[in-house]
């Protein structure tokens, strides 16, 4: 595995990760600058499609509002609450914590949430808007997102009146430390590979919002400290940095991305460097509600001809880590061989299909598929992927394991 011999300085600020550690990212709701619709006092909203990613604790909050009906600031009675509630039995859903009030104002409020509010993966953040209504909460449309909007002050159980609005979500996000965790690049790095290959990573970054984000990228690589680059993108602007251009890398890692503000769009291209061009592949910025956990079962495909392409399984967890066994299935469905495996918090690993299982030859099941199952009995946070690498000209492509 490659590690990181030192950090610098070039156009942005890399430092050693201490005040993150190797702690617990915990996030839960969404930002964007985009305004497509507003709600004002009287409602409870909860954002359904962004529950908590993990256990843990969340100590900010930034939401944003805007003005309504014609007015130029916000009254003083215009305030709100900020509410975690998890999923009920029943009807509804239980209060878990409350802070607030706290006093509305356009565009972007941030909060302090003190003392610090436990949460667990799953739990839904929700914030209670109270007022004459000049101000208040602004959303937007995606065809993935949904909310629901509870009458009046809502504290759980069953609610006297509800909306449920599917294909909207409104504009608030908790985390566990500013700036937020919204993303994981889980394989990326600058090394020399099999058959003469020499791979780098670029990075394609677009800022789809109407202010200025500032962007942490964290790179974690075995048995070193992560280190963090810091990156500002202008409004609707791309940047195309190198790795190398943010920080020193010789290896292999993942790296984690963190707003102070939107969400970005964000890919990395890993490519192979011949001299006269290069070949590789895009990956995509995976989000932390995405990531795979206990009960969930994944599945990779192998190759139909492995004398002709080579493939690794690579591994990133996070603070729970990941315990889970996998299975190579031959063709014809059959297996013929299997692998426990145990992961610590917040690994990357990068590995030859056979040596990821324990060099069983059997595992060179040339067109068959890779099954892995959860312990259902410890928690785990996992992204799972693969690659495959020609072997005559070292093009090569990554895939995401599939939950089925």
């Amino acid at each position: 595995m490659g590690r990181i011999f030192r950090s610098f300085v070039i156009a942005v600020v890399a430092v050693l990760f201490t005040l993150r550690g190797e702690g617990q990212d915990v996030v839960g709701g969404s930002i964007s600058t985009l305004e497509s619709f507003g709600q004002i006092g009287g409602y409870t909203i909860l954002n359904l499609d962004t529950p908590f990613n993990t256990d843990g604790q969340i100590t900010t909050l930034t939401a944003r509002f805007d003005y309504f009906g014609g007015a130029t600031a916000c009254a003083a009675g215009d305030t709100f609450k900020v509410r975690v509630f998890r999923p009920n039995t029943g009807n509804g859903y239980q209060l878990v914590a409350e802070r607030g009030p706290f006093a509305e104002s356009a565009p972007t409020v941030t909060v302090a949430l003190s003392p610090a509010i436990t949460v667990k993966r799953g739990d839904f953040l929700a914030i209670a808007l109270s007022g004459p209504g000049q101000c208040g909460l602004v959303g937007y449309y995606g065809s993935q997102n949904h909310l629901v909007q509870m009458a009046g002050d809502y504290t759980g159980g069953a609610p006297a009146f509800f909306v449920d609005v599917p294909g909207s979500t409104m504009n608030f996000r908790a985390s566990s430390a500013s700036p937020a965790l919204v993303g994981t690049l889980p394989g990326a790095g600058v090394t020399g590979g099999a058959a003469g290959s020499s791979f780098n990573t670029s990075l394609s970054i677009t800022n789809p919002n109407n202010d200025l984000v500032t962007l942490t990228f964290a790179y974690r690589a075995a048995g070193i400290a992560p280190v963090t680059a810091t990156l500002a993108v202008p409004a609707n602007a791309t940047k195309s940095p190198k790795l190398t251009d943010l920080m020193a890398v010789n290896g292999v890692g993942s790296i984690d991305v963190y707003s102070d503000g939107a969400t970005p769009i964000v890919n990395a291209r890993v490519y192979n460097d011949t001299g006269s061009g290069t070949n590789g592949f895009t990956e995509p910025l995976v989000a932390p509600a995405t990531v795979a956990h206990e009960y969930d079962r994944l599945w990779l495909n192998i190759p139909s001809d492995l004398s002709a392409f080579r493939m690794n399984i690579g591994v990133r967890t996070f603070a729970n880590g990941a315990t889970f066994g996998c299975a190579v299935l031959s063709p014809a469905g059959t297996q013929v061989t299997g692998v426990n495996k145990t992961y610590g918090p917040n690994a990357t690993s990068l590995e030859p299909l056979q040596a990821f299982f324990n060099n069983d030859s059997n595992a060179l099941a040339a067109g068959g598929s890779i099954r892995c199952n959860f312990s259902s009995s410890t928690k785990s946070d996992l992204i799972l992927y693969g690659t495959v690498t020609d072997n005559h000209t070292n093009d090569s492509a990554m895939f995401l394991a599939e939950k089925h």
